[in-house]
């Protein structure tokens, strides 16, 4: 109790300190409430020091102002907004950190991979794989002023049937994301044919366009065979006649995009850049 009573003398005579702590345990009676401050346990009374219009309560937030001896002269409860600005201002200030951090090691990230490649051809790839997973490469013009476009990563990923068409991430897809990402592993590679690497964009693009021909190509043929089951000869000429005719009309519907240019114009020169190193380089380059 000498304690609690030291708590209420010579408060203006002592030096003190400011510290946050919380309420472990409320007052009752002639028994002190505690408070725990750094790492310590400190009784408190309410008389004087608790200057609050709110009653203390077990874990409430509070500041404390403490005297020489360590016994808390001043007692304020800190409301919720004030922590709540707090705990934003911290957070604010770690994503703040948390971001400088990122920013410098994606710049040092960069400036590494644009030494290894070139700046330039580092552009080039960054817009390569732009144009090819976002941009439309073909527009398909079903009438009715209805207009649908896919980028070159759709159409790999088209899958015709007779019951309809559909595009979607599947192996071919893949394949060609792999295909747009060959061309930056290429420069971390001490191997001649490491070079062949940006040829793998252009033959996808051939792929992609191929790939959609064959499955026309095998619809038409399901079709003129399913005809001859059941009308025979003439039955196939009638469906070849209309598939022909179908096939014009779809032929100039069809239009290619500025994604399709920007990928075969950036695809044709990566392929000659590749190309031109596979064939400059030695058989054997020395490793680094």
């Amino acid at each position: 109790m000498g304690k609690c009573g030291a708590q209420q003398q010579g408060i203006h005579h002592m030096s003190t300190s400011t510290q946050r702590g919380t309420v472990l345990q409320v007052p009752s009676g002639s028994n002190p409430g505690l408070l725990f401050v750094a790492g310590q346990q400190i009784p408190f009374l309410l008389a004087v020091i608790w200057q609050s219009p709110v009653a203390p309560a077990v874990n409430q937030t509070v500041e404390i102002t403490l005297d020489e001896a360590g016994n808390a002269v001043r007692i304020v409860v800190l409301d919720a907004q004030t922590l709540a600005k707090e705990k934003l201002g911290q957070f604010a200030g770690l994503a703040g950190d948390q971001g400088q951090q990122v920013a410098a090691q994606g710049k040092a990230a960069l400036q590494r991979v644009s030494g290894r490649m070139g700046m330039v051809l580092m552009i080039v790839c960054a817009a390569l794989f732009v144009a090819w997973f976002f941009l439309p490469a073909l527009s398909v013009n079903s009438g009715f002023g209805y207009t649908k476009s896919f980028s070159v990563s759709n159409i790999l990923g088209i899958e015709l049937s007779q019951a309809g068409s559909d595009s979607h991430f599947g192996f071919w897809s893949f394949l060609g994301l792999i295909a747009v990402l060959l061309p930056w592993a290429a420069p971390w590679l001490r191997t001649r044919w490491a070079s062949l690497f940006n040829v793998a964009p252009l033959v996808m693009l051939v792929v992609a366009f191929a790939h959609l021909r064959w499955q026309v190509h095998e619809l038409v043929s399901q079709a003129i065979d399913q005809a001859g089951q059941f009308g025979g000869a003439q039955a196939q000429s009638m469906v070849k006649g209309m598939v022909d005719e179908m096939s014009s009309r779809i032929s100039q519907a069809i239009s290619f995009d500025l994604g399709f240019w920007i990928v075969l114009l950036i695809s044709l020169a990566l392929a000659v850049i590749g190309l031109q190193r596979y064939f400059r380089r030695p058989h054997f380059a020395p490793a680094i």
